[in-house]
């Protein structure tokens, strides 16, 4: 194991396979990191406590491991991660997004079914959403995250404490919400 380092140190990636390439990398402001594959796949590595992984663990991993795949459609592979302080939202080539790791305060937006934590993709509950509208990106923080549409539209879900929802205001208890943002 590997302690604290002045200067960039590379990371294990001997257990992945040969010539796999990270187009796109992000690290949480809390202790883990997650990467997306060329081939769609995402490996992460850190700390797991809260199955921010999604290898199907809340085991901390000092190496990369393989995002659990088994919840995508056939030939649906990853297209951008995003992470957050103790969970991660991830876009599909199919245009559907799934969040996994602490879910406290709601922040996987999986709907009201599922408010525990989940070590393994969850797919976000897009009924808010209007016919033939999918999310483009994703983002988000502590406790919270938020997604931009294909129609310009911004939608938010998790805690709103300090009105990180765009809600209009601060909200006692965490809810879904959206409001149109930006026109990109």
């Amino acid at each position: 194991i590997v302690t604290d380092q002045h200067v960039p140190y590379p990371a294990d990636l001997a257990n992945l396979p040969a010539g796999t390439v990270f187009p796109q990398i992000q690290g949480s402001p809390g202790a883990f990191c997650c990467a997306v594959t060329q081939e769609g796949e995402i490996y992460c590595w850190g700390e797991n406590t809260d199955g921010q992984l999604g290898d199907a663990s809340t085991v901390t991993k000092y190496l990369p491991v393989k995002v659990d795949m088994s919840g995508l459609n056939v030939g649906e592979v990853f297209s951008e991660v995003s992470v957050n302080q103790y969970h991660t939202c991830a876009l599909t080539s199919q245009n559907r997004a799934f969040c996994w790791g602490d879910d406290s305060l709601l922040e996987l937006g999986n709907g009201a079914i599922l408010t525990v934590d989940q070590s393994s993709p969850s797919l976000v509950d897009t009924s808010n959403l209007g016919l033939g509208e999918y999310f483009v990106t994703l983002g988000g923080g502590y406790a919270f995250s938020c997604g931009t549409s294909n129609l310009n539209k911004v939608y938010c879900w998790g805690e709103g404490g300090a009105g990180q929802l765009g809600a209009g205001g601060a909200v006692a208890t965490p809810f879904i919400t959206h409001h149109n943002a930006l026109n990109l």
